[in-house]
């Protein structure tokens, strides 16, 4: 299509022709051709996009279709009810048709309807009509279900009905329909039931008892009482005396006899193979089982022909038991228990011409009094208190004290738990010395060779102890120490006391002094030259020192005041907070921390604390949140960097101010850079001076 294009260009003086007019027209109708005129697609010489179709030859147009490129959509206004004001009723924007007021516009109406409609998704109605079928309000009216195709479930209320069952919705399968059958899965409740056009009239309780209620009660049967009888398939009602008639002759057999005796004229009872059990007492003449006999107080075990074992009870409850051998074997008695075996009585007596053994089984034979021993036997002998005289060799250690003091058959003794000769006692491990009365001296040999020796003064006088030698005396031991709470002393008597380590001289001490290294705490003054290193730096009491070469002064050495001396370094002073109340002199370079912060948007709060100045790239707009760290005086610069896109600004908290309170305005740039300088004047209160802009 062809837009307009300007035919010719006139400067003052030019002569228009009629030509030159019909050039400008023809291309003026050209551009406005239905049919090859320009477009109004945006393109050069094209015109520009439509946004508005509204009522032709209105400047304000009440019906329209405005084209709103802020929201991405298009809106349909109407006049609406000719009321001279334009209403939007549907918008068209992404993925949606919409109308803007929420239950106003109708799709179609009664007498103009839509052909056929094709979802992809779910259709959300408050109420549907279709033709006689009308869903509104959660009720469904005017329908058939199942007319072209089957419904296969059913759900209404609690009634739930699939397929061939039917059921309550927490019992599904209640009850199963198929063709001339209802089968009930559960309790069927009802007041009467018909069988084939008959109704039942017998009880719940009648019933039970046909089907084996094993509930009873007590009755009189007489002859005229009826009871039901299966007669050849027929279930028939007969008197109680029938029953009586059939019953007179033999009974061969009865079922469970849980009442009743018998008699001595009863006869005898032969149970085959069966057991006869009893929790009741069995009465009469004697009792055969196997090859036990009970007879009146007698019971025999026969084990063989004429070999016998008896237990007799006899008056006053005496008990014989009795073995015969009818060969003269041993008949023997044999009692073993799978615990304890206990022989009581008020006398107990063990008699036998062929002696009495007792075995323990490389156990302990005790003799007891009430529970208390006397005596044991074991594998090594007798241990126990003898009464009487001993006849024979002792064959191992006597234990106790001999009551006759007069031994004169006693050739050797062994240990003797204790001795005393005179004022020494010998006892265990104790050698006990007496002075005087109470005033004693032990010597004590202890576990690992220990020796103790102690003297006990009962005055509180000095119950010393000298240890003299007529030559060299020497205490030597794998530790040697000497405590005294009143103190130890060493007197050379005018010689050398010698410290030593291996026979290696580690210090002597004689009327001059102490000659020799010194590990620790000295107390004292030094009157003379102090050669070495101390190794512990903490020396309070040291107030004056030549040159230190060497070591360290750390974090816990506290303040330094030289006075007015000077301190001189060539390295770097590193700390906290330096307070100076004169004045500071640098020769060389001091160098305040910076923050370098490549990356910065949103809120920004400064640490000044830790850095003077701040370069800060802003990655988006930036503000600088008030900060707790500002130290009156404190003073800078802040560089600000606008990122690659630039236009980032920087707003201000409270306690940042400027000249005028007019905010800082950066330049806008893409990496534009801009410098601000400031001052703490008072807490939370930082001026900021004039920005600087744009470095280059």
């Amino acid at each position: 299509m062809a837009g307009y294009t300007r035919q010719s260009s006139y400067s003052d003086g030019d002569t228009i022709t009629a030509a030159h007019s019909n050039d400008e027209f023809n291309q003026v109708l050209s551009a406005f051709n239905n049919s090859t005129g320009h477009k109004h697609d945006g393109t050069a010489a094209e015109g520009p996009v439509i946004g508005l179709i509204g009522d032709p030859g209105v400047t304000t147009p009440l019906n329209k279709v405005v084209v709103d490129n802020t929201n991405n959509r298009v809106g349909v206004f109407v006049d609406a009810g000719g009321a001279g004001s334009t209403v939007e009723q549907v918008r068209f924007q992404d993925g949606a048709i919409v109308p803007v007021t929420d239950n106003d516009v109708d799709l179609g109406t009664s007498s103009v309807e839509f052909k056929d409609a094709f979802f992809d998704g779910t259709v959300t109605t408050d109420a549907l009509v279709a033709d006689t079928a009308n869903i509104d309000g959660g009720s469904v009216d005017g329908i058939t279900l199942g007319t072209n195709s089957a419904v296969t479930q059913a759900v209404i209320d609690n009634v739930n009905i699939d397929g061939a069952t039917i059921g309550h919705t927490s019992d599904t399968d209640l009850i199963t329909l198929a063709s001339g059958v209802v089968t009930v899965a559960g309790e069927v409740s009802m007041t009467t039931l018909d069988i084939g056009g008959t109704n039942i009239t017998a009880t719940p309780a009648e019933l039970n008892i046909l089907d084996g209620d094993t509930s009873s009660s007590s009755v009189t049967v007489v002859d005229a009482d009826q009871l039901i009888l299966n007669d050849s398939g027929t279930m028939k009602q007969i008197t109680a005396a029938d029953l009586k008639t059939y019953t007179g002759g033999v009974i061969t057999s009865v079922g469970v006899l849980d009442s009743g005796s018998i008699t001595s004229g009863f006869g005898n009872i032969d149970t085959g193979s069966s057991t006869i059990t009893t929790t009741g007492a069995i009465t009469g003449g004697s009792v055969t089982a196997d090859d036990v006999a009970l007879d009146g107080k007698v019971i025999t075990l026969t084990g063989s022909t004429g070999d016998t074992a008896t237990l007799t009870a006899g008056t006053n409850g005496t008990l014989d038991i009795a073995t015969t051998d009818a060969d003269a074997a041993a008949a023997n008695i044999t009692i073993t228990a799978d615990g304890t075996a206990e022989l009581a009585g008020t006398t107990v007596t063990l008699n036998s011409s062929g002696g009495v053994v007792l075995d323990a089984d490389g156990g302990t034979i005790t003799f007891a009094d009430g529970g208390s021993s006397l005596g044991t036997i074991t594998s090594s002998g007798f241990t126990g208190n003898v009464v009487g005289n001993v006849t024979g060799n002792i064959n191992g250690n006597l234990t106790g004290t001999l009551q006759t003091a007069a031994q004169t058959n006693v050739t050797s003794l062994g240990t003797l738990s204790s001795l005393t000769v005179d004022d020494i006692t010998v006892d265990g491990k104790v050698i006990t010395l007496t002075g005087s009365t109470d005033d004693t001296a032990t010597i004590t040999a202890g576990t690992n060779g220990t020796l103790d020796i102690t003297t006990t003064d009962t005055a509180a006088a000095a119950a010393n102890i000298s240890i003299t030698a007529d030559g060299t005396a020497e205490l030597a031991g794998t530790t040697v120490t000497l405590n005294s709470s009143g103190g130890v002393t060493l007197d050379a008597d005018g010689g050398t006391i010698t410290f030593a380590d291996g026979g290696a001289s580690l210090g002597t001490v004689t009327s001059a002094g102490f000659t020799g290294n010194v590990v620790g705490n000295v107390t004292g003054n030094i009157n003379g030259n102090l050669t070495g290193t101390l190794q512990t730096a903490a020396q309070t009491n040291v107030t004056s020192v030549g040159a230190l070469d060497g070591g360290s002064i750390t974090s816990g050495f506290g303040a330094i005041n030289n006075g007015s001396s000077a301190i001189t370094t060539t390295g770097t002073l590193t700390g906290g907070t330096g307070v100076i109340s004169g004045s500071l002199t640098v020769g060389a370079v001091a160098t305040a921390n910076t923050d370098t912060d490549t990356s910065n948007t949103g809120s920004v709060t400064l640490d000044f604390s830790a850095n003077q100045n701040f370069v800060l790239t802003l990655t988006g707009n930036v503000t600088l949140a008030n900060p707790s760290t500002e130290t009156v005086g404190q003073s800078g610069f802040i560089v600000c960097i606008q990122d690659g896109t630039g236009g980032r600004t920087l707003s201000l908290g409270t306690d940042y101010e400027t000249a005028g309170g007019t905010g800082i305005t950066l330049s806008s740039a893409a990496s534009a850079t801009d410098i601000i300088p400031y001052v703490v004047a008072a807490s939370n209160r930082i001026l900021l001076g004039a920005p600087q802009l744009a470095f280059s």
